[in-house]
């Protein structure tokens, strides 16, 4: 399955309204079986130029996977997908086996 990026939130200076960091997920969908992960990246550098108010999650998305890199992103990938292979064929229960 293709993953999909998203962004949680972001932190924000308020004085120069400009994005600092962004809270994203990535996830792994499968018929009703999700994988995901989560994690946060530093976009200073890429939001520097423009207001806060002005931003499209798109366009953040694209300022993550640039901040993280190329390898990061197969690996998030990657995660997200044994996220929810794990979930669809788990190795490990939980539970007591009386009632």
């Amino acid at each position: 399955m293709a993953a999909t990026w998203g962004i949680d939130t972001l932190d924000y200076d308020i004085e120069s309204n400009r994005a600092t960091v962004a809270h994203f997920t990535v996830r792994d969908e499968g018929g009703s079986i999700v994988g995901g992960m989560y994690s946060t990246v530093d976009i200073t550098k890429q939001a520097k130029s423009h207001a806060y108010d002005r931003l499209s999650e798109s366009q953040v998305i694209a300022w993550v996977k640039e901040a993280v890199g190329a390898a990061a992103i197969s690996a998030y990938e990657a995660k997200a997908g044994a996220a929810r292979q794990l979930k669809a064929t788990p190795i490990k229960g939980r539970g007591k086996p009386w009632s």
